[in-house]
């Protein structure tokens, strides 16, 4: 008799446990979805069970609708309406840096949400690179009034694993909540934008880390987007691709947004410092990499102007012997096209950096972007190591290094 009221007495514990738990992630979802639904991530971690278009809803709210005017290159207005993505409850938006190029320090910027607010947008930081731009919504109310908006998590998951994953797109105008379903076609891929100086076809920013998203649609229907996957990651921003016989209608590149989260924190602690965010070692680092050597080599074969010359940092530039030894060996790293100096430690215009040591750990760099990610993780203390080789008259020097402390 004593067996079995024990016996009873363990269902009824096991019986209450199951019910406790039930109603604690039953409450938790309620929580998260009706009373404080602004984090998507984790209201898609506690109820993963929602479908693509209902998920795509609830990225439509944290996609935001960035609206200025700028003087084009003919010196006409021209009125742009951008797609970004909130990644922080209290309104901090990523958006495509080339957007924004134009943009003066007078241009005013409003900010609209699906929800009907509009804030006045303020430009924190651009990243030409990574083609990534941080604004700020803030408050056209009152001041100090509270911002809350729905938002998304940065991608930090490297792409090269997730071929045929489903993605989630969100299209500008953001009001029309129009949403695209599609899958990850392949990873490692780069896109050489190009644009008209005085007459010529020049390339004007190179994206090195990005990937192509196959979107189940009529192409023509498309204007560009945000990509997000199925966990509530901005994966990036895409844009459309000149039409191959391998690639054809539907397939856009997306600029991948992974970096952004290597400076995000630190350009929201300057705002709240009341301070503009700069990294002196990136300002200093005025260079280019293999993969864009061969875009502005391939660009300038195709024009009829101006074919022994590239243009780089707003400027045309003649081809020289240094980079030419450089566009034809199998070094790779970033060629410097201007000294990089800092504390008094200089690496002469016409090196290239191949490696940097930090934390007894020697990173190769294969490309500007595998320099950059690792620069803006750097901190202030950090001491950190270039190593290059100096490239004069044709020919490469031995291995050299600096040391220098953030």
């Amino acid at each position: 008799m004593e067996e079995k009221k024990n016996n009873s007495k363990i269902i009824w514990i096991i019986l209450f446990t199951v019910i406790a738990v039930i109603l604690c992630y039953l409450f938790t979802v309620v929580y998260f979805y009706f009373i404080s639904p602004y984090n998507i991530s984790l209201k898609l971690s506690f109820w993963p069970f929602s479908s693509d278009v209902a998920v795509g809803d609830m990225y439509a709210e944290a996609t935001v609708e960035i609206n200025f005017k700028i003087q084009n290159e003919n010196f006409d207005e021209e009125e742009k309406s951008v797609v970004g993505v909130n990644i922080r409850q209290d309104g901090f938006v990523v958006a495509p840096y080339s957007e924004f190029r134009d943009c003066k320090e007078d241009t005013v910027i409003k900010i609209l949400t699906t929800s009907g607010r509009i804030y006045s947008g303020k430009l924190l930081f651009a990243e030409k690179d990574y083609n990534l731009a941080i604004l700020k919504c803030e408050s056209v109310a009152k001041e100090g009034e509270e911002i809350k908006i729905p938002f998304v998590n940065v991608n930090e998951n490297f792409l090269a694993s997730r071929e045929d994953e489903r993605v989630i797109s969100v299209s500008n105008p953001v009001s029309d909540k129009k949403i695209w379903i599609g899958t990850i076609y392949g990873a490692d891929y780069a896109l050489g934008v190009s644009k008209t100086v005085d007459g010529t076809k020049a390339i004007d920013f190179v994206h090195e880390d990005g990937f192509v998203v196959d979107l189940d649609m009529d192409a023509t229907a498309y204007n560009g987007g945000a990509v997000f996957d199925r966990q509530a990651n901005l994966l990036g921003f895409s844009y459309e691709l000149t039409i191959t016989e391998e690639l054809e209608y539907g397939y856009y590149f997306v600029m991948n947004a992974e970096g952004a989260k290597d400076f995000i924190d630190d350009v929201v602690n300057n705002y709240y410092a009341d301070k503009y965010y700069t990294n002196p070692i990136k300002e200093n680092l005025i260079g280019f990499d293999q993969i864009e050597l061969s875009y502005y080599l391939d660009c300038s074969e195709t024009s009829t102007t101006n074919q022994d010359k590239f243009y780089f940092n707003n400027a045309w530039h003649p081809y020289n012997e240094n980079i030419t030894y450089f566009s034809t060996s199998e070094m790779s790293g970033l060629f410097l096209f201007d000294d990089f100096s800092y504390d008094d430690q200089i690496i002469k215009a016409g090196s290239v950096i191949v490696s940097v040591s930090y934390d007894d750990g020697l990173i190769e760099i294969l490309d500007k972007i595998t320099l950059l990610d690792n620069i803006y993780q750097l901190k202030q203390g950090k001491e950190v190591t270039f190593n290059y080789k100096e490239i004069q008259s044709g020919e490469c020097s031995a291995l050299k290094s600096i040391t220098i402390t953030l």
